[in-house]
């Protein structure tokens, strides 16, 4: 298995590629959105390196990715939390760390750079790579 630390690694080379942003500025803790400026075609393009990079699929419904999830009007999210619908709509993400949605911060984690390592690195340790 790869360390996650190499997985990191080379996602941060994938997103500093793509983004073409200085490797000094980008982390785990950047937001692909606010931080890195990533837009949509961007994310495609990143989720396409990682597939190239290491050898796995990630199918479109497989990532958290879904930012209209937010939307206070659909239910999941009110006050600055998760309401008990959110919550439940989370769950189906098993790589998703539970500590940091919980967090004084939710959706600076669900748009990070750590929450595609995190991705990535499920996807590897579960066997669940390939297609």
């Amino acid at each position: 298995m790869i360390p996650r630390s190499e997985i990191a690694s080379r996602v941060i080379d994938v997103v500093v590629q793509v983004t073409l942003t200085d490797k000094r500025q980008v982390s785990e803790e950047s937001q692909l959105y606010e931080d890195l400026g990533v837009e949509s075609i961007d994310f495609i393009d990143i989720i396409f390196n990682c597939e190239t990079e290491f050898e796995i699929e990630i199918p479109n419904e497989s990532i958290f990715t879904d930012r209209e999830f937010f939307n206070p009007e659909n239910g999941n999210w009110k006050d600055g939390t998760f309401t008990e619908q959110g919550i439940k709509t989370l769950k189906q993400y098993p790589y998703l760390d539970a500590s940091k949605i919980s967090g004084p911060d939710p959706k600076a984690y669900l748009y990070s750079l750590g929450m595609l390592v995190d991705y990535i690195e499920h996807r590897l340790s579960s066997g669940n790579g390939g297609a």
